[in-house]
């Protein structure tokens, strides 16, 4: 017997933070567009013995994001997304982990008053 599970293979990650600009901290929110993984493709891709970096494994399960804001192209605009621009955002000194700790939280079953609500 075949099963697949009745959930997406694409997740919205939300990545909620502040960094400092000067003296003065900017908040940013916006969403990354990623790829749920199987447990077991999770697992193998993080084991210390394969050597990825959790800054490679994000490029390439990342697909695209929503309202980011701090990475401007050449016209001073928010950049589209592109594993280019998403590198650059993950220079940011802690992005890479916020990223990380909000990929994983999105692809984690909850036990969550909005999980049991069904939100």
């Amino acid at each position: 017997m075949n099963f697949k599970l009745t959930v997406s293979d694409v997740i919205d990650v939300p990545v909620k933070g502040s960094v400092k600009d000067g003296s003065a901290s900017v908040n940013f929110n916006f969403t990354l567009q990623a790829k749920r993984l199987p447990l077991d493709q999770y697992r193998e891709a993080l084991k210390p013995e394969n050597a990825v970096l959790m800054r490679e494994f994000l490029v390439d399960n990342v697909q695209g994001w929503r309202g980011q804001r701090l990475v401007l192209d050449a016209d001073d605009q928010p950049a589209s997304y592109s594993p280019e621009a998403f590198a650059c955002l993950l220079t940011l000194v802690g992005m890479e982990e916020a990223c990380s700790a909000a990929y994983l939280q999105a692809m984690q079953v909850g036990d969550t008053a909005a999980g049991r609500r069904g939100n």
